[in-house]
């Protein structure tokens, strides 16, 4: 299912009217305060060859809405909860997340495994994770440098199937159970619940 189709669904582009020739940079993530999404909007909104497609639902999603309203911003559209996100990816050429807190976002895997470039702020395990592949560009939250950082990288059908390689070898369901079973269940860790006697640390996953 997440794999890149030979051929763009239009038929979605074109509900959404939005024209062909748009380079369409894509987001899918819950409207939240942490996922900052005016960002994301305040940047594509600097350039009319690009669009932002915002796939997902939230808290925030009125005053997303009332902010493109009120700076009368033309090439961002919020589509709401999808429960066909894979067809939206396969239109996408590019994939940004500027979210001020992450873990190991799902999102970003996703994206990889369609090939899309990623724009990403320096959060959470992204980093340590990515920063060997080619296609993982890091915002720094400058606006204007980070403008940049997209604008003389960003072109319309430019995939990395680097990124896909990464996912389908790092992230296959049988490894990642295997994983599971070997190293949590029937391995050596022990679990501990916590009281009040005790601290937790932050960790890494294995």
């Amino acid at each position: 299912l997440y794999s890149r189709s030979e051929n763009k669904n239009f038929g979605i582009m074109s509900k959404l009217n939005i024209p062909r020739d748009k380079i369409i940079i894509g987001t899918v993530a819950r409207l939240s305060s942490e996922k900052n999404i005016e960002y994301a909007i305040s940047l594509v909104a600097k350039n009319k060859a690009w669009h932002l497609i915002v796939v997902g639902d939230g808290p925030r999603r009125h005053s997303l809405g009332r902010y493109i309203e009120l700076n009368n911003i033309t090439n961002v559209t919020l589509v709401g909860h999808r429960e066909n996100v894979a067809e939206y990816y396969n239109i996408f050429d590019a994939f940004m997340l500027t979210s001020k807190a992450e873990g190991t976002p799902i999102s970003i895997l996703e994206a990889m495994s369609f090939c899309l470039p990623v724009y990403c702020t320096d959060v959470g395990e992204i980093r340590k994770s990515y920063s060997h592949l080619q296609g993982i560009r890091y915002l720094t939250g400058e606006p204007d440098l980070d403008y940049n950082i997209i604008e003389s990288t960003l072109e319309k059908d430019l995939f990395y199937e680097d990124l896909r390689a990464y996912v389908i070898d790092n992230n296959d369901i049988k490894k990642i159970s295997k994983v599971f079973f070997e190293k949590l269940l029937f391995g050596t860790a022990e679990f501990i619940m916590p009281s009040d006697n005790t601290y937790v640390l932050p960790g890494e996953y294995i």
